[in-house]
């Protein structure tokens, strides 16, 4: 049990550290894409940020089932993701658009289950 609860945290730090150390160098790629009020509406900079969400989840559905092998751990982490990205989201909504934040948010359960299922 207590290691069920250290893989799920294991994992959503993985995605935190990754998510957070890596948002701000992706955005580099795109210089001017991030206006001064925080809104991103670049085409290429929202593609590559959706593909990187994705690695991440994969990433961190990866270090769970390494930590652990529990059945259905991953699919925990991917809806404890859901949960805080839909309260994240909901701060950047009209930043963005809707494309985006369904994407984003779409891609965190099927995303980390197929990291997983890689280890």
């Amino acid at each position: 049990m207590l290691t069920d609860i250290l893989a799920v945290v294991a994992g959503f730090a993985a995605w935190s550290v990754l998510w957070l150390g890596g948002n701000p160098q992706v955005l580099k790629l795109f210089p001017g894409a991030l206006q001064k009020d925080g809104s991103l509406y670049h085409t290429g900079a929202l593609l590559t940020l959706l593909v990187f969400a994705a690695a991440v989840s994969m990433v961190a559905g990866y270090v769970v089932t390494l930590v652990s092998g529990g059945a259905n751990l991953p699919l925990i982490l991917g809806i404890i993701l859901l949960l805080v990205g839909i309260m994240v989201q909901r701060q950047y909504w009209k930043l963005m658009p809707l494309w985006y934040h369904l994407l984003f948010l779409g891609l965190l359960i099927p995303a980390t289950l197929f990291g997983a299922s890689l280890g």
